[in-house]
C-alpha cells in the first residue's frame, strides 16, 4: 500500500510507489490522470489538481481554460502588456501595441501636441498657426499677419507702417517704413543725400526730409549730393554759396585768405613753373635724387596739388612761360648729360587752350630749325649749357668760349693757403678756417637772351 500522494502507476513492485501524484502532470491526483495541454501554455499539477501556465508574452484573458492563453500581450491593443490593458484611442490616430507598450501613429497632417493619448492627434499641423508643420512651431511673423498653409507659414499682410523689403518671410515685415532712410514710405525709396557729409537726412512718417549741418550748404541745389559745400573751407563758396575767393586765396574759417599753399606731391629744385590761363599753377621737371619728368597742377581754389600727365623728358634748371594759346614754354634747361634749347609743353587735359585731351606733348627745337616732336632728350653741336655740380657755384659762360673748370686753391699741410715769396711767422699766418657745413646746391646760372645762339 502506497503512502498518501504516491502511487504505483507503472505496476512494477520493484520500484514501489514511484509516482508523486500531487504534482505529476501524467498522474495528477491518481495514476493515469494526465493533465490536458492547452494553447500557448504549459500544463501543471498542483496538489493533485491539473492547471496550466501561460508562455511568456501570452495571456488567458477570457478565463476559458479550453482555449488556453489566447491573447498575445505584446501586440494586442486591447490587452497591451497584460490582460484588459486596452490602449486609449483618439481622433486622427492609429493606436498600436508594440512590445507590450501602447503607441500612437498620427494621420499625416495631424500630431499629438498635448501629449494626451486620450485626445489622440488633436493638432492639425497643416493649418494650425500654433503648430505649423510641427508641434510648437508658431506662424506669427513680426509686424505682420501670418497663415499656416500646407504646413508652411506664409505672410498674409504687413502691419501698417512696415514692409517686407528683404523678401524673407522668416523675419516678417522687418522694415519700419516710417523712419528707414533706405526704405522711406515704400520699400526701395532712398532719401536723397543719405550718407553724404554735411547733410542730416531724415525719414519722418514715411516722408524724406533733409537739413544741412552747421557750416555746410546745398549750393548746387542738387538733392542727390546733399549739402556738398563746406562754407568754412570751400574757396568757391566761402562763407556763403557763390562767394568765390580770388585766385591764389584759400577759404579758412569762412573767410578768404592768402593761406600758405599746399605742399608739392614731390619736392624738387631746378623746376619750371607757370600759371595757366585757367588760373592754375603748373610745376614740371626739376631734380630730386633723379631727373623728374612729372607735372603737378595746383588749384588755388582748393589748395590741392594733383599729378597730371608726365613729360617725355625730365628737364632740370629750366625756366617757363605761358603762351597765348594756353601752352607752356619751357626755356632751355638740362636733361642728364645733354642740354635743351627749348621745348613747349602742352597739358592738353587741363583746358589750357586747344590741347589734345589726356596727352602731354613736348616739342624739342634743335639747331634753329623747325619744331620737331620727339620723346627723347637731344642736343646738337650748337647746344650750350653746363652739367650741374651740387654744392658748387658755376660762372656764367662767356659767349663763344667753353666753360672752364673753376680752379681750386692749394692748401699746405697746415691747411692754410700757400703764398709765393717771402716768409710768414706763426703770428702772421692766418688761423685755419673752421670746417663749413656744405650748403644746399643752388643754381646761379643766368640764361642767354632767347633766340640768340650761344656756342
Amino acid at each position: 500500500m502506497c503512502s498518501p500522494n504516491y502511487g504505483d502507476c507503472d505496476g512494477n513492485t520493484t520500484n514501489g510507489c514511484e509516482s508523486f501524484t500531487a504534482s505529476d502532470v501524467r498522474n495528477c491526483g491518481a495514476c493515469g490522470a494526465a493533465c490536458a495541454a492547452r494553447p500557448n501554455s504549459v500544463a501543471s499539477c498542483t496538489v493533485g489538481r491539473c492547471g496550466y501556465v501561460c508562455l511568456s508574452g501570452y495571456g488567458d484573458c477570457d478565463g476559458n481554460p479550453a482555449n488556453g492563453c489566447e491573447r498575445v500581450l505584446g501586440t494586442d491593443a486591447a490587452h497591451c502588456g497584460r490582460c484588459d490593458n486596452a490602449c486609449p484611442t483618439g481622433p486622427n490616430a492609429q493606436v498600436t501595441c508594440s512590445s507590450g507598450t501602447c503607441t500612437f501613429a498620427c494621420t499625416p497632417g495631424f500630431s499629438n501636441c498635448d501629449g494626451v493619448n486620450a485626445t489622440g492627434c488633436e493638432a492639425v499641423t497643416s493649418t494650425d498657426n500654433n503648430n505649423c508643420g510641427g508641434c510648437g512651431v508658431r506662424c506669427a511673423p513680426a509686424n505682420a499677419t501670418g497663415a499656416c498653409v500646407a504646413s508652411a507659414c506664409s505672410l498674409v499682410a504687413c502691419s501698417a507702417g512696415f514692409g517686407n523689403c528683404d523678401g524673407s518671410t522668416s523675419n516678417g515685415c522687418e522694415t519700419n517704413l516710417q523712419t528707414n532712410l533706405s526704405n522711406c514710405g515704400t520699400c526701395g525709396t532712398i532719401c536723397p543725400g543719405a550718407g553724404t557729409a554735411g547733410t542730416m537726412v531724415t525719414c519722418t512718417a514715411g516722408v524724406c526730409g533733409s537739413a544741412c549741418v552747421t557750416g555746410y550748404s546745398d549750393c548746387d541745389a542738387n538733392a542727390a549730393n546733399g549739402c556738398e559745400a563746406n562754407l568754412a573751407a570751400d574757396a568757391r563758396n566761402c562763407g556763403a554759396c557763390g562767394n568765390a575767393c580770388p585766385s591764389g586765396q584759400s577759404c579758412v574759417a569762412r573767410a578768404c585768405t592768402l593761406a600758405a599753399p599746399g605742399s608739392l606731391i614731390r619736392g624738387r629744385y631746378g623746376f619750371g613753373a607757370a600759371t595757366g590761363t585757367n588760373g592754375r599753377v603748373y610745376v614740371f621737371g626739376g631734380y630730386n635724387g633723379a631727373y623728374l619728368n612729372s607735372l603737378e597742377e595746383y588749384d588755388p581754389a582748393t589748395n590741392v596739388w594733383t599729378n597730371r600727365a608726365t613729360m617725355p623728358n625730365g628737364p632740370w634748371a629750366v625756366a617757363a612761360a605761358p603762351l597765348a594759346d594756353g601752352r607752356i614754354l619751357s626755356i632751355s634747361g638740362s636733361c642728364r648729360e645733354l642740354h635743351l634749347r627749348g621745348q613747349r609743353v602742352q597739358p592738353g587735359d587741363q583746358h589750357l587752350g586747344g590741347g589734345r585731351a589726356g596727352a602731354l606733348r613736348a616739342l624739342l627745337r634743335g639747331g634753329g630749325g623747325a619744331p620737331t616732336e620727339g620723346s627723347t632728350c637731344s642736343a646738337d653741336a650748337t647746344a650750350w649749357g653746363w652739367r650741374p655740380r651740387p654744392r658748387r657755384t658755376t660762372r656764367r659762360p662767356t659767349p663763344g668760349r667753353r666753360c672752364a673748370r673753376p680752379r681750386r686753391r692749394a692748401w699746405g699741410p697746415s691747411r692754410s693757403p700757400r703764398r709765393t715769396g717771402g716768409s710768414t711767422s706763426s703770428a702772421d699766418r692766418p688761423a685755419p678756417a673752421a670746417p663749413r657745413r656744405p650748403a644746399p646746391w643752388r643754381s646761379t646760372t643766368r640764361w642767354p637772351t632767347p633766340g640768340r645762339l650761344v656756342r
